[in-house]
């Protein structure tokens, strides 16, 4: 024993030494593994590290007090340094590999199967009864083929959803329909009245998206068959989903210049009524391609817009609120002062439940749910949907000027977290960190420019049905306009 502390008396330095180098040597490998930091920063940092570290066992090696206790102050100071180094390089790592090429590439529909409440049809004598069903619901035939494996049901085809619902209990007994569609024409001005009308059994059925196989123009559409522009952007649909986690309310090209440093937003309005992809031609607002998946609505844009979106990204609207409150609020600055139509809900589109929010002319903080109460809102402006897709644009951007900004650091892990739980995407972790590298090796200033699709508002077919409702009709030379921008960002 006596022996042990005399070597560690004598060689205490030689000790330090092992343990800094030792730490010294798990940050560089876990940096390395990182892939984020420049060549010449990485020698640089690592260079500069080693030496500090033989600055502090020269000291600690001198037999004079005073150099033994400032090598022992730097050597704390080094181990802190490393330990931290370690802490959030791993963090980041751990981040990464969780928060890119994480979509499972699969979505969801819920069907109902509704009968009239005052009848005597349930789910226990729907056995050898009539159900009918529209033909252009979303994913039908595989929700019908699942329902008739488990009840010998007789279905009847429809082409026309109010003519379905009327022959309930003359011709039919149940009625098959997705959930998304019940919503939107229970709350569309008809006849049909949610009150009438009981579940009796509610299923959800999960489908692959589109395959890479059968990313090509919709060939029913001569229009639409054309090639694809390349660009020298890379080019991301970002797409943002109502409370359903379905349709999408916000839909934004994001393009990615790295020789130029720049980035533009393009705004595509949630009622822009575009051919959806493999439909045939058939149009619909653009909300609503979402019902296939959000291959789909990518797909529909690239053929709208001539040119390659190259990775999406689905984004959780319920997820912008914890964001946002991780960020400890962001900045919104509004040209009027009003209330906004929706309450301060999570999750509902019951406004009844919660309060109406006070925008304030001018700039001021938002904590998270009041952030989504604002990008909700169209109604208060005379430009509806058109400045609600720039005002989300605008948010995007006061949340990625804070999320970098060196104030974030105390929360670093609790943000990384809630921005992995927003989104799901498609976009490999390597596309990620070479932009980092980039941005660090060049140290150059990248500048954000915007740009939303415009048109004519009107009124048309939507949800792939004869219901009318408010469309807006592109105009072409704004999606030629912006079809330019974005390859020559």
């Amino acid at each position: 024993m006596n022996k042990l502390l005399l070597f560690i008396k004598t060689y205490h330095y030689l000790i330090v030494g092992i343990i800094l180098i030792i730490l010294n040597i798990f940050l560089c490998l876990f940096t390395y593994n990182l892939n984020v930091i420049p060549i010449k920063y990485y020698f640089l940092i690592f260079g500069g590290l080693l030496l500090l570290e033989i600055f502090s066992i020269t000291f600690i090696s001198r037999k004079n007090k005073a150099f033994i206790i400032i090598g022992y102050i730097f050597t704390f100071l080094l181990i802190v340094l490393n330990g931290c180094g370690i802490y959030y390089v791993s963090v980041t790592d751990h981040f990464l590999d969780k928060a890119f090429d994480n979509a499972k590439r699969e979505y969801t529909n819920t069907f109902y199967v509704l009968s009239l409440k005052d009848s005597n049809n349930t789910l226990d004598n729907i056995n050898e009864k009539s159900l009918g069903y529209y033909k252009d619901t979303p994913n039908i035939e595989q929700a019908l083929k699942e329902l008739t494996t488990k009840y010998q049901v007789n279905s009847v085809s429809y082409d026309d959803i109010e003519s379905m619902f009327q022959k309930l209990e003359t011709d039919i007994s149940y009625v098959l329909i997705e959930k998304n569609l019940y919503t939107y024409i229970i709350d569309s001005e008809n006849e049909l009245n949610k009150d009438h009308y009981t579940i009796v059994y509610e299923y959800t059925l999960t489908f692959e998206e589109i395959s890479e196989d059968d990313l090509n123009p919709d060939t029913s559409n001569p229009e639409q068959n054309k090639d694809l522009a390349e660009t020298n952007n890379i080019n991301i649909y970002i797409g943002g989903t109502d409370f359903s986690n379905q349709l999408y309310d916000f839909n934004m090209i994001v393009s990615i210049n790295q020789d130029t440093h720049k980035v533009l937003l393009t705004s595509i309005p949630r009622d822009y009524h575009i051919p959806v992809y493999g439909k045939g031609g058939r149009s619909d607002n653009m909300g609503y391609h979402g019902a296939w998946g959000i291959t789909t609505s990518m797909k529909s844009l690239e053929q709208l817009l001539n040119l390659k979106i190259d990775y999406y990204v689905k984004v959780r609207t319920n997820s912008l609120v914890g964001v946002v409150d991780t960020l400890g609020g962001i900045q919104f600055c509004s040209d009027k002062s009003f209330y906004t139509t929706h309450a301060t809900v999570l999750g509902s589109w019951d406004d009844s439940k919660g309060n109406k929010l006070y925008v304030e002319k001018g700039c001021r903080n938002y904590n998270g749910i009041e952030i989504l109460t604002i990008s909700r809102e169209r109604l208060a402006y005379s430009g509806g949907d058109r400045q609600r897709q720039k005002n989300c644009q605008s948010i995007l951007i006061s949340i990625f000027n804070k999320a970098t900004s060196p104030s974030i650091i105390k929360n670093y892990q609790s943000l990384l977290n809630s921005i992995s739980d927003l989104y799901t995407t498609n976009i490999p972790r390597d596309v990620i960190t070479g932009y980092i590298r980039d941005i660090l090796d060049n140290n150059t200033k990248w500048t954000f420019n915007t740009q939303s699709l415009d048109g004519y508002d009107s009124s048309g077919t939507v949800h792939l049905t004869n219901y009318v409702d408010y469309i807006m009709i592109p105009s072409q030379d704004s999606v030629n306009r912006a079809s330019y921008n974005i390859k020559h960002n």
